[in-house]
């Protein structure tokens, strides 16, 4: 994306978001995101530029033309998201269906491709309503991305939110609260 490119990442205020929002900022877009009041000022902070609160605002009534977004929360969310985005404008979803060219990418073999593209036909067509596009993403390492992200989230001096911490000897406990999705932030287990 260009600088001063429009971004909407889906559900924004979270661990996510604390990454993303920065690392987009850094590249001069615009970000607009949606989360819950309670991390509204942590987001601002962070760089976005706007927030929609999840639980009173529908983003999708206030945003229009937007250059790309960023899916966080999965397939249902989808359908909103094309709905405020420009033609020819990209989704990048984190959580919804794989899709085929997601599979070639990483050089599945071609049944799986095809079967990939079969499961992800319905993302393809929504996106292809009005010439925009899809892709699932699958995050990989990558030394020097990482590099270059943890240059810019140190210069940003962004830590990452942490939750409750356990000991090994509580590792179930502490898979239960990640199970049941934690919000106070990453949850550590202390050796």
């Amino acid at each position: 994306m260009k600088t001063n490119s429009s971004l909407f990442i889906s559900g924004g205020s979270g661990s996510f978001g604390a990454m993303a929002i920065p690392l987009s900022a850094a590249r001069g877009l615009k970000v607009i995101t949606s989360g819950g009041v309670e991390a509204k000022e942590r987001t601002l902070a962070l760089g976005a530029d706007r927030i929609f609160d999840y639980r009173t605002e529908d983003y999708t009534e206030h945003l229009r033309d937007v250059d790309g977004a960023i899916d966080s929360l999965g397939d249902k969310e989808l359908p909103r998201l094309f709905s405020i985005l420009r033609q020819g404008a990209t989704v990048v979803s984190l959580r919804g269906m794989p899709n085929g060219s997601f599979a070639k990418t990483f050089g599945l073999p071609l049944w799986k491709q095809w079967l990939f593209k079969l499961v992800g036909l319905k993302n393809e067509r929504m996106a292809a309503r009005k010439g925009q596009k899809y892709h699932f993403l699958f995050v990989t390492s990558d030394g020097k991305q990482l590099q270059r992200a943890a240059s810019i989230l140190e210069k940003c001096n962004v830590r990452s939110a942490v939750g409750n911490v356990y000991l090994l000897e509580q590792a179930e406990e502490a898979l239960r609260d990640v199970a049941a999705g934690s919000k106070k932030g990453k949850v550590i287990i202390k050796l």
